[in-house]
């Protein structure tokens, strides 16, 4: 852990997040728990800890894990992730729409604060189906 002392009363972790490596930003979330529907994917993850400023909102990024073909590497391969904002602090869920059913998508939250933004979640995958 890296502690430092601040400037607001000798509360040590105020400024130094060793989670995040950032000043003040949030610890990362749960890994999310996925439930895959038709076309879509919702997201449920548990707050981090703040770390001394309220969570603003949260990012919820995604990509389609499916390989295009044995020559073409998947969008999470090429570093092609789409990132959603959710601004409810109060709901800890979210849900990716428009998705490819059939096709595997890796999912990831992380949560900001006026302190800037914590880490990400560990991934978790799920693919959408009609049935």
């Amino acid at each position: 852990d890296i502690a430092t002392t601040s400037s607001n009363g000798g509360d040590s972790d105020w400024y130094t997040n060793a989670a995040s490596g950032w000043p003040g930003g949030p610890n990362a979330p749960s890994t999310p728990s996925l439930t895959a529907g038709d076309g879509q994917i919702t997201v449920t993850w548990t707050a981090p800890a703040k770390n001394h400023s309220d969570i603003s909102y949260y990012e919820i990024s995604y990509c389609n894990n499916t390989p295009v073909d044995n020559d073409t590497p998947s969008d999470c391969t090429s570093g092609s992730w789409f990132t959603d904002q959710h601004w409810s602090t109060d709901t800890l869920s979210y849900d990716l729409t428009s998705l490819d059913n059939g096709k595997s998508y890796k999912v990831r939250v992380r949560a900001q604060n006026n302190q800037g933004a914590g880490l990400w979640s560990s991934t978790a995958t799920a693919t959408p189906s009609s049935s």
